[in-house]
């Protein structure tokens, strides 16, 4: 039987950063730059300063959670529905 390779994967040791997006990407989150490394954050927006928890990193790439928001963006709303963070407004 043949054995094909198999890289281990590469977990993230939960490191906490405070970054600034400067776009969205397609799927809605933030895209910041840290260390060299672009940053895909879910739950920022461009402009605002966030306190986020890396949960996956690649090679080019980490995956990231907003932990806080430090300052928030002006395109930035309150959901209308107390319920949003549950359902996602759907």
């Amino acid at each position: 039987m043949a054995q094909f390779y198999s890289s281990s994967p590469r977990k993230a040791t939960q490191q906490t950063i405070i970054v600034t997006p400067h776009e969205l990407d397609s799927l809605g989150q933030g895209v910041a730059r840290h260390e060299g490394k672009t940053i895909f954050i879910s739950g920022a927006l461009p402009g605002e300063q966030v306190e986020a928890v890396i949960y996956e990193n690649k090679r080019n790439y980490s995956k990231a959670k907003t932990k806080k928001i430090l300052s928030p963006s002006d395109q930035r709303v309150t959901a209308a529905c107390a319920y949003y963070e549950v359902c996602g407004g759907v």
